[in-house]
């Protein structure tokens, strides 16, 4: 697996703030958060889902979700590593002990 860019850990603990306060974010919004434009978001939520993926993690990616239909707009990729259900996953980020992850290496 490719290591994490610098961007993609700050999106990485941006998901884990939000998986904290039990929340998710359209593309827009993260667009706006970050300073961008939501079109090239993608290659960074699958590195960071990637990355959830790799370490047993639930999949952070699925947080952030279309204006439209309130889930992920890849439904390829969460199905590609046994996640039918994004909501269900969307359950297991805001139930997870991410406090327990701190210091562990996201490279």
């Amino acid at each position: 697996m490719r290591s994490l860019t610098k961007d993609d850990v700050l999106v990485l603990m941006w998901l884990v703030a939000l998986a904290t306060s039990k929340r998710t974010q359209t593309y827009s919004e993260m667009a706006l958060h970050f300073g961008g434009l939501p079109l090239g978001q993608g290659q960074t939520l699958f590195r960071v889902g990637e990355f959830c993926f790799s370490q047993g993690l639930p999949l952070l990616s699925v947080l952030v979700v279309s204006k439209e239909k309130g889930i992920p707009s890849n439904a390829e990729f969460y199905a590609e590593r046994g996640v039918p259900d994004m909501k269900a996953e969307t359950v297991k980020c805001f139930e997870f002990d991410w406090a327990r992850l701190n210091g562990k290496d996201a490279s």
